[in-house]
């Protein structure tokens, strides 16, 4: 179809919540305060599309991604894997040999298992590499998962997971990156 066939059928300024622009995928995270921009229709033919933009124009998204991942089968992981009396919540290395963070704090692991109650949307595998290993410490035991691709990925190698990799609710990301963001590494060995 030639250019000359499509049509700007209207341009509304707007203001959307967020630079979701109105477009809100499943475990993004996204900066919030409001951004003035654009809801934009365009045409050809019969076919039709809607475009968020901002102000400016630099960011522009349709719904098509938010309402696929919308439209996955999801999990209550905390459900699904019986995450009760949990006593603390452990970051660790890939392979899981070196803890990173812990958390030991009751109320702070109530905020981790609320924000992992949230759906955990179920997409295709991936074939990302673990960065880290979350641990769920119980008194009956251990239940982990690995935490991939720039932390927005979760998996395990429970039945639930139906080979699929959970996309991580966006809560319990800003949770496990402020976690990660506020540790102190160390620094590089001195230069002799």
């Amino acid at each position: 179809m030639p250019i000359s066939d499509i049509e700007v059928d209207s341009s509304v300024p707007t203001t959307w919540a967020d630079e979701a622009l109105g477009c809100v995928v499943p475990g993004e995270l996204y900066s919030s305060g409001a951004v003035e921009g654009w809801l934009i229709t365009v045409s050809a033919g019969s076919a039709s599309q809607e475009f968020h933009s901002d102000g400016t124009g630099d960011l522009m998204v349709t719904c098509a991604e938010a309402d696929r991942v919308s439209s996955l089968p999801w999990i209550n992981v905390v459900n699904a894997a019986s995450l009760t009396g949990v006593t603390s919540v452990i970051i660790s290395t890939a392979q899981g040999d070196t803890e990173v963070v812990r958390v030991d704090d009751a109320d702070r692991i109530d905020l981790v298992l609320s924000a992992l109650s949230e759906p955990t949307y179920l997409d295709s595998r991936s074939s990302c590499d673990p960065l880290f290993q979350v641990k769920f410490v119980t008194a009956v035991g251990t239940t982990s998962f690995e935490y991939t691709c720039s932390g927005k990925i979760l998996r395990g190698t429970q039945s639930f997971w139906n080979g699929a990799d959970g996309i991580a609710p966006a809560g319990f990301q800003r949770i496990i990156n402020e976690a990660l963001g506020a540790r102190v590494f160390p620094g590089f060995p001195p230069t002799p």
